[in-house]
């Protein structure tokens, strides 16, 4: 397998050292920021992985679309026009997208979830996630996808809350969300249902980026066995393939 990475930031080029590590072929990093294509890559790529913004949506879309690549898409604040041209990507090029390829913030995802379902309206929910203090969105994309599984449960009716400044008391339909920002923190992601005699929280921090790195690899090598063809998730790669620990 060769990948291509789209975006030469820190997760590029992590992902670049973590592939060459473990013996996948890179056939570049391309910065579309310093004027680089998908088109001028000189070797065969069977993946993108993209970690630059959804501003390269169509850019991406377009190479892997004319040659048959797939895609394993890793930034997140895309529009729903861009989530839509990456779906009818999907169509004919497998594509896995996902907010956060770590396998314990996925198996966080489904632990939620699950947790919600089985508490119910007799506990509140409170998510609050941590980010170094160079990241620019907030909240991070996990943590709105998190919300997404939070709000879904029950046949939803729950309204996020991200700031209660003079709201006073709290609603029982609420999920409040808060946001810290700070040193050097990887990520650090922590969903609380608080009852009256009771709390349960669960948490996943990530101690390096190298996680991200091994968790998309870990999806591309999976769309590449089988040659899949349509639009996936991390938990669908959780499932079966082989993992680059």
């Amino acid at each position: 397998m060769n990948i291509a990475v789209l975006g030469a930031g820190v997760m590029g080029r992590l992902t670049e050292r973590v592939a060459a590590e473990s013996g996948i072929g890179v056939a570049g990093v391309v910065e579309p920021l310093e004027g680089g294509r998908l088109e001028n890559l000189g070797q065969k790529t069977h993946v993108v992985i993209d970690f630059s913004h959804p501003d390269n949506t169509d850019a991406l879309c377009g190479f892997c679309a004319e040659r048959g690549v797939k895609a394993v898409i890793g930034c997140t604040g895309h529009s729903a026009e861009q989530k839509e041209r990456i779906r009818k990507l999907a169509e004919s090029c497998g594509v896995v997208m996902s907010a956060n390829f770590s396998y314990g913030l996925n198996v966080l995802l489904s632990l939620a979830g699950q947790a919600a379902a089985l508490l119910g309206d007799g506990f509140d929910t409170e998510l609050c996630e941590t980010h170094h203090r160079r990241k620019t969105d907030a909240p991070s994309g996990t943590a709105l996808a998190l919300l997404e599984v939070l709000k879904g449960v029950g046949g939803g009716g729950k309204e996020a809350v991200f700031d209660r400044r003079g709201r006073g008391q709290r609603r029982e339909n609420e999920i409040g969300v808060s946001v810290l920002r700070g040193g050097g923190v990887c990520g650090r992601h922590e969903v609380m249902f608080l009852g009256e005699a009771e709390t349960l929280t669960l948490c996943h921090t990530a101690l390096d980026r190298s996680v991200f790195a091994r968790g998309a690899l870990t999806a591309a090598q999976w769309l590449c066995d089988g040659d899949k063809k349509g639009f996936f998730t991390m938990s669908d790669v959780l499932k079966g393939g082989e993992r680059y620990d």
